[in-house]
């Protein structure tokens, strides 16, 4: 089976829940047809720095260091675009399984 060339965008939001606990950040996931989105959630991130090398595409964060719970990623989405997630306490690393291009923002 060919990868077709597709969207894999990432959407981080800054979700200010004011928990008295530190807690990993929540990634969750949708398919779009022509795209995949990933969706960050934690009651902050700060600042953040991406890192790309052949199909891989790191995210970096200063300040967070709680983690991410990535569990769920793949029961909305299958591995076409997506091969795995490797998280860290402040890393989030995108192992993409295609030519895919990445759009990373804020909302």
């Amino acid at each position: 089976m060919s990868c077709m060339r597709g969207f894999v965008t990432i959407a981080i939001i800054l979700v200010s829940a004011g928990g008295a606990f530190a807690k990993p950040a929540v990634v969750r996931s949708g398919e779009h047809g022509h795209f995949s989105r990933l969706v960050i959630t934690a009651d902050t991130l700060g600042a953040w720095e991406t890192t790309s090398s052949s199909n891989k595409y790191k995210i970096e964060f200063s300040t967070f260091n709680q983690g991410f719970n990535v569990s769920e990623v793949f029961t909305r989405i299958d591995r076409q675009r997506l091969q795995d997630i490797v998280s860290q306490n402040s890393t989030i690393e995108f192992r993409l399984a295609c030519q895919c291009d990445i759009e990373i923002f804020e909302a």
